[in-house]
């Protein structure tokens, strides 16, 4: 039984806590238009939009500094008027562009506590290292204060800095509380831009210490995700990275950060697809999963042997539900966080209402993970594996001790013995990976605590200050800043090919459309550029793409079934008949494709050819509705009245028939001279139809009535006849 499957049961079982409810963050859409105006150079616009917002503020300090940017603007403008010649001119107005941007992230933040402010930061800390127990109250309520201030503090003193560089190194700090900081730093960084704060990532990246680098390279890259687009003005952001450049493993490590960003996306639909497809399932089998759960029937009586797989019969009469816990499993793999629909519900306890615990580290000796194991008498062993456990991030593996700790003997000791067994087997399995290729445990470790930010801006409800990151598109501004890490540009060709198969189209076309990737001119770059493209519904742009894959390889059927697709769906019917009919060369049983020719023809108003692949369609599909409808309508354009009433006969027997099918039978014995059995079929169709829909109806084929002999006065005279008649209905 796989680790997903072990917490999707475990849910299901209905022994949690109520919920609480989901934090609805909105996107605030002027702020990203003003940052579009600065990044623009139109900071005369950027500053009406930004007086507006200050004075809805109503902070005194912003609008000082707003007034103060605004003067120097004006100067710069009356200087650029006077057309004084100025070597710094340039310089000054990014200077300005800077300034702007700065003021506006601090817009967007809430004034700053006062407690936070007010704290010592140097002292807190030195006072921190005395408390010698790590797991004493007074010591997690300093790691939880100290977080609070990084967090919010909009800037940081020089003897701040200091005393952060400081703890960076110092053995006086667990590393879990390092990487606690860290998560606080990055938030703080996300909040508003400071080349400080940023530096203080390095320094504890800089430490080599396990989880701590780890934390400090994705606060690093989210940087780099959120302000790319500022890297022309802010030159110290490229420096910055640059020196990391020597690092033989950060281009990996890059890509792997890189594409857990691109895994975030689908997390929303995944929790839906759980919600809506995979759980309902799941509850059909609730008491046979809990009856095979049972101790004594989980655990074999030969220790010897090995899991007894027996519990797969419960889904005999599903065999779907087999092969979909088999997809969410390899989707884990991959990286996909197929676990937030079935701990986004864990998230209620005390525990997380401070903020800092969303990002703490799960370890062994927390006392908020022994207290869920007090009677089980291999408590540190299980502990200790779960804290290796690779994947369920550290905010998720905390959820599911506090439920735990929360239940009666019976289940907890059923859960605790189903929570051994699996975790024990996705330890041993990840241990013989890291030997194999020590990068996979990076990428685990990456993969948890992007995990837990997203948690924290989905889920913890009292974060008003702080954007949710995930919520953002990724500048590839920032990609610029990665090239000295990614000479090979795989960062870029691995993220945009992520894209794609996840179906983010437009995020791909970015990429693709924008950089020179090294397979630049093949082939399957361009279909694949073309069929995001299409898949956008940009046909013309598309078929640019397609056709220059194309000219560049012998086209496979697939892509000459897509250019045709695009000829189609820009109206081009002679071009794409002409695809249609080399694909029909290689095909000529493919039912589709005479469907699409003969579509073709019609469109261009050979009929003839059109009825010849209709009736070769009605062959294989006799009692295809549309079928027939076209061979009753091609029959009367060419003028065999004949077939086309024969079909039009059976077409009204059908229950799918429409007033259209009337309107189009009248039309053909309207062209027989019948004029009343024509009549007494419009006013039937007038039963179903508004009389406005059916005079546009028969206006559009007054040209076709006309070529068969019907003259314009009698077609007047008969949409007078019907206006008059349907008064009376």
């Amino acid at each position: 039984m796989s680790y997903t499957l072990f917490c999707i049961i475990f849910v299901d079982m209905r022994i949690c806590l109520k919920p609480n409810k989901m934090h609805k963050k909105n996107t605030k859409e002027t702020y990203k238009d003003i940052k579009n105006l600065i990044l623009e150079k139109k900071l005369p616009d950027a500053a009406r939009e930004l007086q507006t917002l200050v004075i809805l503020d109503g902070r005194s300090t912003i609008k000082d500094r707003l007034e103060k940017e605004i003067q120097t603007l004006k100067f710069w403008l009356e200087y650029a008027w006077k057309g004084i010649d100025d070597p710094q001119q340039n310089k000054i107005y990014k200077q300005l562009q800077k300034n702007f941007l700065i003021l506006l992230d601090d817009l967007q933040s809430e004034s700053y506590k006062e407690e936070s402010a007010s704290l010592n930061l140097p002292a807190m800390m030195l006072s921190m290292k005395q408390k010698e127990d790590t797991e004493g109250s007074e010591r997690k309520e300093m790691l939880s204060q100290i977080f609070d201030f990084l967090w919010h503090k909009s800037t940081f003193s020089s003897e701040e800095v200091e005393a952060l560089k400081d703890a960076a190194l110092s053995s006086g700090f667990a590393y879990y509380e390092k990487c606690v900081w860290v998560s606080a730093i990055t938030l703080n960084i996300l909040k508003s831009y400071n080349l400080s704060k940023f530096q203080i990532l390095f320094n504890f990246y800089n430490t080599g210490e396990e989880e701590v680098w780890h934390r400090a390279l994705v606060g690093i890259l989210m940087t780099v995700y959120k302000y790319g687009d500022r890297c022309t003005l802010f030159e110290e952001l490229q420096n910055s990275i640059d020196l990391l450049a020597e690092d033989k493993n950060i281009a990996k490590h890059a890509q792997q950060i890189m594409l857990q960003f691109v895994h975030t996306k689908e997390t929303e639909n995944i929790t839906k697809k759980m919600q809506e497809e995979f759980l309902p399932e799941m509850q059909k089998f609730g008491n046979e999963i809990q009856e095979r759960l049972k101790p004594e029937n989980l655990i074999p009586e030969d220790a010897n042997e090995d899991f007894n797989p027996d519990w797969e019969e419960i889904f005999d009469d599903a065999p779907d539900l087999l092969e979909k816990m088999s997809n969410l499993s390899e989707m884990q793999l991959e990286g996909s966080d197929v676990l937030m629909s079935t701990f986004s519900n864990f998230k209620q306890f005390d525990f997380f209402e401070q903020a800092a615990h969303w990002f703490l580290p799960f370890y062994a000796e927390n006392n908020v993970a022994k207290s869920a194991f007090s009677s089980s008498k291999d408590t540190s062993e299980i502990l200790k594996n779960l804290e290796k456990s690779p994947y369920i991030c550290d905010s998720d593996k905390y959820s599911l001790c506090l439920n735990i700790s929360h239940l009666d003997e019976e289940n907890r000791n059923m859960v605790t013995q189903m929570l051994q067994l699996n975790v024990n087997q996705m330890v041993e399995i990840s241990d013989e990976d890291y030997q194999s290729d020590s990068t996979i445990k990076d990428k685990h470790i990456f993969t948890r605590h992007i995990q837990n930010f997203y948690r924290f801006f989905k889920l913890y409800t009292q974060n008003k200050k702080t954007a949710d990151f995930f919520a953002e598109d990724i500048s590839y501004n920032c990609i610029k800043l990665l090239q000295s890490w990614d000479k090979d540009k795989q960062i870029l060709k691995k993220t945009g090919d992520l894209y794609f198969k996840k179906g983010f189209y437009r995020q791909f076309l970015e990429i693709y459309e924008n950089w020179k990737l090294p397979e630049m001119e093949t082939a399957d770059k361009y279909e694949k550029i073309g069929f995001a493209y299409q898949k956008l519904k940009h046909y013309t742009a598309a078929l640019e793409n397609y056709r220059k894959a194309e000219i560049i390889d012998t086209p496979s059927s697939w892509l000459l079934k897509k250019i045709a697709f695009c000829y189609r769906k820009l109206r081009q019917y002679e071009k794409a008949l002409e695809y249609y009919l080399l694909i029909e060369a290689k095909d000529p049983e493919n039912l589709h494709i005479q469907a699409h020719i003969a579509y073709c023809y019609l469109s261009e108003e050979s009929y003839q050819e059109a009825l010849n692949r209709y009736f070769k369609l009605e062959y294989f599909q006799p009692d295809d509705l549309k079928v027939m409808r076209t061979i009753a309508w091609c029959s009367l354009a060419i003028g065999k009245f004949d077939t086309s009433e024969k079909y039009y006969k059976k077409i009204i027997t059908k229950e799918e028939s429409q007033a259209q099918d009337l309107i189009e039978y009248g039309h053909c014995l309207l062209c027989q001279k019948r004029k009343e059995q024509a009549l007494e079929l419009y006013q039937k169709a007038l039963s179903d139809l508004p009389l406005e829909e059916f005079l546009v109806t028969f206006s559009l084929d007054k040209q076709l009535l006309e070529k068969h002999g019907i003259s314009k006065p009698t077609l007047a005279l008969l949409e007078d006849y019907l206006k008059v008649s349907s008064l009376y209905e």
